[in-house]
């Protein structure tokens, strides 16, 4: 959930698509695709004023998505042709980054939108 409750955040079972929700109509804003390999979603943050959203699983990346411009969002070329369905429809993140995969790791918004991850290892927080 945003700071401001209006916007709700869910994933799909697969952890494939990060579904935007309002929270006063009930209706979805958006459908964001994180990747085409199921995983599991370990963190789902949306930044303080809810321009973006950043989204970390255990593929070992974090995902930075544009909520308010989504047109910064990385689509398919394939989109154009119009008939392969909803998968190159899809809004891809805006960026990412990597993280060491299957390591339980949070994502969060600091100062000026900037993303902050945090992982836990064997030998403590890095």
């Amino acid at each position: 959930v945003n700071q401001q409750g209006t916007k709700l955040a869910s994933a799909s079972r697969k952890g494939t698509l990060i579904r935007i929700w309002d929270t006063q109509t009930k209706k979805m804003l958006h459908e964001l695709r994180r990747g085409s390999a199921p995983a599991t979603l370990y963190c789902i943050s949306f930044s303080h004023d809810s321009s973006y959203l950043c989204a970390s699983s255990d593929k070992g990346t974090i995902h930075i998505f544009a909520i308010k411009d989504t047109s910064l969002n990385k689509r398919s070329t394939l989109r154009k042709v119009g008939f392969l369905g909803q998968y190159v429809e899809s809004q891809w993140g805006l960026a990412n980054f990597t993280v060491p995969p299957e390591c339980a790791c949070i994502c969060a918004f600091g100062p000026n939108s900037s993303v902050v991850g945090q992982y836990r290892t064997a030998i403590g927080h890095i």
